[in-house]
């Protein structure tokens, strides 16, 4: 499936797309009266069709902050952030462990994931084709989880949470049950402010 990407304001934007791809793009947005505020999502998407008949996506450019963001408990317990995603190629989370935090050992069922430290101290476990091994998590510190790595990690003692941001693709499936499978890790989850509250 052809992806086209390109900021996508309103209906005029429509004559810019069809010049991009050189034919005619219908861009398809619910009508607003005067007085609505926001009725176009950032996740708002122009569909056309390419010359060989695939679908063509347009996403709007989002921007999103991290202070605003709404805290979730991701399934492997942690406090995550979802920030901003590209249809069908990829999403944007932020992910916190409070200090001495151990999260559940999980695989993802359709994603991969690069992390990246940006704060605080820990560990992580992975697990892939029969061989494992634990890393130390510091600032600084990139790594992946490629498709269906078993992990899991954990903050380390101290004044500090673990904090990370990672890049999933395709897309976090938001909603589904079973996109991270229950696993077997080397520690045991602790999740000290369950049911108490997201920082």
């Amino acid at each position: 499936m052809s992806r086209w990407r390109q900021p996508v304001r309103d209906q005029s934007d429509g004559r810019a797309v069809s010049e991009m791809l050189g034919r005619d793009c219908h861009i398809d947005r619910p009508a607003c009266s005067e007085d609505c505020s926001l009725v176009v999502s950032a996740a708002e998407e122009a569909e056309c069709t390419d010359p060989k008949g695939a679908d063509v996506v347009i996403d709007r450019f989002e921007t999103k902050s991290l202070q605003r963001a709404r805290a979730v408990v991701a399934p492997d317990g942690s406090a995550v952030r979802p920030l901003c995603r590209i249809t069908d190629s990829g999403s944007f989370a932020h992910f916190q462990l409070e200090p001495g935090e151990v999260a559940k050992a999980v695989s993802h069922a359709t994603v991969q994931e690069i992390w990246y430290v940006v704060a605080g101290a820990g560990e992580m476990w992975r697990q892939q084709n029969g061989q494992e091994a634990t890393v130390t998590l510091q600032p600084g510190v990139c790594l992946t989880i490629p498709l269906g790595t078993v992990f899991q990690f954990r903050a380390a003692e101290g004044n500090h949470p673990l904090e990370i941001v990672a890049a999933t693709m395709p897309p976090w499936p938001v909603g589904s049950n079973d996109e991270a499978r229950p696993e077997s890790g080397p520690w045991r989850p602790e999740l000290r402010r369950w049911p108490t509250g997201l920082p």
